[in-house]
């Protein structure tokens, strides 16, 4: 929460401030959390293509390594891992999209993707 601040509103707090203020705002969040007993968001799709979620994988990049892929969100079936050059490119990425959807014969009704710079 502290680098959120700091990087997405530009607030610059100490770790001790942030920390002090989470544990006022939500107490009940900060003591799971300490007890490692997180409650996990359940999730459902409701059958096969209804949504693909995609995403890159920068951390490669240094060595000219750029991973994409995308998963079925029903099946959790690999629809494409590829390696390229750029995955920032966004006709790269489309072209990785468009033969999957040639080869499966149909599109998703959602595709997913985070705010990332890879997808855009």
């Amino acid at each position: 929460m502290h680098q959120r601040l700091r990087i997405d509103h530009g607030l610059v707090f100490s770790t001790e401030t942030v920390r002090l203020a989470l544990k006022m705002l939500d107490p009940e969040g900060v003591e799971r959390r300490s007890q490692h007993k997180l409650k996990r968001r359940t999730y459902s799709a409701k059958g096969p293509n209804f949504i693909w979620h995609l995403d890159g994988y920068d951390k490669l990049k240094p060595f000219g390594l750029c991973v994409h892929g995308a998963i079925d969100g029903y099946s959790r079936r690999i629809l494409w891992l590829e390696v390229g050059a750029s995955n920032n490119n966004p006709r790269i990425v489309a072209r990785y999209f468009l033969d999957c959807v040639k080869q499966l014969g149909g599109v998703p009704q959602i595709a997913h993707g985070d705010r990332g710079t890879e997808n855009v």
